[in-house]
């Protein structure tokens, strides 16, 4: 079945559907369309893995470079492109093109992503200057996370570089058709500073280096879906125009 096919079974939310309805359906798609393409991507990571191990592909260093490199930005535009796709037929159907929320979903996670990257150059240690390893006893499965002492400073910079950088790029398309679009970047930049925050929170709780990495990365989605879902909820009972009947 086509992915066009799957969505369009999904209702077209607006400002008249209740608003726990429509964040619980924004963020179900949007969790939903990032673990599809976490998937799409450990599913290539492991076939080129296979390539390599089995000899049909060389093992140099062109072959590291898409291992390392490659296919990282592949499901990061992935990611953006396929929850763009889904968010446009869940709640943008009729007010722009859907081509537009897709290029500009790819492009705010790879530079949301690159951000975050670049922001890290400004820390030596583990994990951004959040936290760094304590090694365990058992090759690496007890091995524990330390809260670093400049975690609330790293907290702060990665949280904002990362809500600007990914808020910024669907500002710019929202501002276009809704009223006071800057809470959207408002919304941007709490989320960013929410997920990292809930990393040093899952630190203090649980600490262990391998299920706080697996837990933030199922709950980083979900907590910037509810954000953004709640936000653009408020965002569509403001239009600047009558965009009825556009569904190119």
């Amino acid at each position: 079945m086509k992915i066009g096919k799957v969505l369009s079974t999904l209702p077209k939310l607006n400002n008249s559907t209740p608003r726990s309805t429509f964040v619980l359906y924004w963020v179900l798609v949007s969790v939903s369309c990032f673990l599809f393409a976490l998937v799409a991507a450990v599913a290539t990571y492991l076939a080129i893995a296979m390539l390599i191990e089995s000899g049909i592909a060389p093992n140099n260093g062109w072959i590291e470079n898409v291992l390392f490199f490659i296919v990282p930005v592949f499901e990061v535009l992935l990611l953006g492109a396929i929850t763009g796709f889904a968010q446009w037929h869940l709640a943008f159907q009729g007010r722009f093109s859907k081509w537009v929320w897709i290029v500009t979903n790819a492009i705010t996670s790879f530079t949301g992503i690159l951000a975050v990257w670049l922001a890290s150059f400004l820390y030596h240690g583990d994990y951004l200057g959040l936290v760094y390893v304590q090694p365990g006893t058992m090759s690496g499965l007890d091995d524990k996370f330390i809260v670093s002492q400049t975690w609330f400073i790293a907290v702060i910079i990665v949280g904002l570089s990362f809500g600007l950088a990914s808020g910024i790029p669907q500002w710019l398309v929202l501002r276009r058709y809704f009223h006071n679009a800057w809470v959207w970047l408002g919304s941007s930049i709490i989320g960013g500073l929410a997920i990292f925050g809930s990393f040093i929170l899952l630190v203090f709780t649980i600490r262990n280096a391998t299920l706080v990495p697996c837990i933030s990365c199922c709950l980083s989605p979900i907590i910037l879906s509810t954000i953004s879902g709640i936000v653009l909820y408020r965002l569509l009972h403001y239009p600047k125009v009558d965009t009825s009947g556009q569904t190119s």
